[in-house]
């Protein structure tokens, strides 16, 4: 039985992955196909997933659409391209005809090139913008990462001096608490072996002592390390019942928010691995991309479960897992989004350099320059994918 369970629980993890990565892939490339089709560029291909294709269709434009077997990714080839990196194929280049260069990628201006290639990371943008819009004008203003009590931990500091599920947490070590991540790092930098905790129940304010507890845990080496805890957990998005639908404008104003802050956050914490403050090991990859597409739709699958087995109204589990898939869809797509746009080669971002210094010097990159640039990033990207799998891995191990 613990098999059949372990087996559908990867199952669900893929699927959930499949999906999700799937539907931000898409997005991302038809924003390149769009906006190239807008400039008279022919695209040869459009396809979800690398290796070989599982099915596929041509349109009247005779651009094939295909699904391929590996769910990592996806690209378009453009006319001229010799293969998914976009990289020119001179030799059909020299080849081609004046009719034939006309819907070539590689023979349009800078600015179409440039337009079309920082379609993928603007469409993923938009993804995120238009869920966000969407969840603000249905369901109100979420509350992310808010410091309201989903659980208590038992035997726990907090359960000793009574705080129970949906208490916000208002204030801690004379620190105010405005998002749950803040708690612990207020505990680690607390020299106080008890500490003063405020924390609200309806309208009441209560103010208590409380005495965090140490806990031996695993750190990213694997290795056991002591830190203090005062057993709550968050809940991950919390939706305030009586919130009020936010207007379409804004509901669009506060989506670009979200968005700014994801994107800030992400290159807060690559830049603290790069100052050294954080461990090169916090990096994650498509496993961790597949364990988070797997949590965050875990509600739903609850919710069926909930309707089968107790044949009641889940609505409530399924609305919040709803929710909370649709967010992780957000912080993917920004994630691709802004990922693409690193001056790497390969990447959309390694594209547009290439512009920049042609755009300023009057001239292209040396073709020759341009293929070793190109390998160079390869390799790198290869051997960050490596790496970052290799991560995800021993996480995995480390918390079995």
């Amino acid at each position: 039985m613990e098999i059949l369970q372990y087996i559908s629980h990867i199952l669900h993890y893929a699927i959930s992955f499949a999906i999700i990565i799937s539907i931000i892939v898409f997005i991302h490339e038809f924003g390149h196909f769009f906006v190239a089709r807008r400039c008279g560029v022919k695209v040869d291909e459009f396809s979800i997933g690398f290796g070989p294709e599982i099915c596929g269709w041509n349109d009247k434009h005779g651009t094939r659409w295909k699904i391929s077997i590996l769910p990592l990714g996806g690209f378009v080839k453009m006319h001229g391209d010799a293969g998914e990196a976009s990289t020119p194929d001179n030799e059909k280049l020299d080849s081609m005809s004046a009719e034939e260069r006309k819907i070539a990628f590689y023979y349009k201006k800078l600015w179409q090139k440039t337009l079309i290639v920082l379609a993928g990371p603007f469409a993923n943008f938009v993804l995120s913008i238009f869920i966000f819009s969407l969840i603000f004008m249905i369901f109100g203003k979420l509350q992310l990462d808010a410091p309201i009590v989903n659980d208590v931990v038992k035997d726990g500091a907090a359960a000793k001096i009574g705080i129970t599920k949906n208490d916000v947490i208002v204030a801690l070590d004379g620190k105010d608490v405005n998002n749950f991540s803040e708690i612990p790092e207020i505990i680690k930098a607390s020299s106080h072996q008890t500490m003063e905790i405020k924390y609200k129940r309806g309208e009441n304010v209560i103010t208590s002592q409380i005495t965090p507890q140490s806990e031996d845990v695993k750190d990213e080496e694997g290795k056991s390390v002591s830190i203090k805890r005062i057993g709550i957990e968050s809940f991950p998005i919390a939706v305030n019942e009586n919130a009020k639908s936010l207007s379409f404008v804004d509901a669009v104003n506060e989506a670009v928010t979200q968005v700014y802050k994801q994107c800030a956050e992400m290159l807060h914490g690559l830049g603290q691995i790069f100052a050294g403050t954080q461990s090169a090991k916090n990096l994650g990859g498509p496993v961790k991309i597949m364990e988070f597409s797997g949590h965050s739709t875990s509600k739903i699958s609850d919710a069926i479960s909930c309707e089968i087995s107790h044949g009641e109204n889940c609505g409530k589990l399924a609305r919040d897992g709803i929710i909370i898939s649709l967010i992780s869809i957000t912080f993917i797509s920004t994630m691709l989004g802004l990922v693409n746009l690193f001056p790497i080669p390969l990447l959309d971002g390694g594209h547009i350099l290439f512009y920049f210094i042609e755009a300023v010097t009057r001239r292209k990159v040396a073709e020759k320059v341009q293929e070793w640039v190109f390998r160079a990033g390869f390799a790198f990207l290869v051997c960050l994918m490596l790496y970052v799998t290799y991560n995800d891995l021993l996480s995995i191990v480390h918390k079995m």
